[in-house]
């Protein structure tokens, strides 16, 4: 932060490429969880002393977006209080029978 309150040009940066990033989660997910999920990253950059997003890191962040878009085909939009994790373990478990390739017992 600079004497008068306003975020260093440096980390103003940093912050608009991760929201760029973080442009690839849904934009439910975003609404709910997009200033906790940018303060976590901004929380590490600082911790490492970065000024951007390692290739890891972007790639990680690209992959994990994705994975939430395609999880969020067919389910109910994400707001506070929801419990996803519900419809997420009955997909799980309705597929893990179709997924196994070795027989039960083994």
């Amino acid at each position: 932060m600079s004497g008068r309150g306003e975020p260093a040009p440096r980390s103003a940066a940093l912050a608009r490429r991760y929201r760029r990033l973080l442009a690839w989660y849904p934009a439910g997910q975003r609404s709910v969880y997009g200033d906790e999920m940018l303060g976590v990253l901004m929380a590490a950059a600082s911790g490492r002393g970065t000024s951007r997003p390692g290739a890891a890191e972007t790639l990680n962040l690209i992959w994990s977006g994705l994975g939430a878009r395609i999880q969020a085909i067919g389910t109910a939009p994400i707001r506070p209080g929801a419990t996803h994790w519900r419809s997420t373990a009955w997909r799980r478990r309705s597929w893990s029978p179709l997924r196994s390739t070795r027989p039960r017992g083994c």
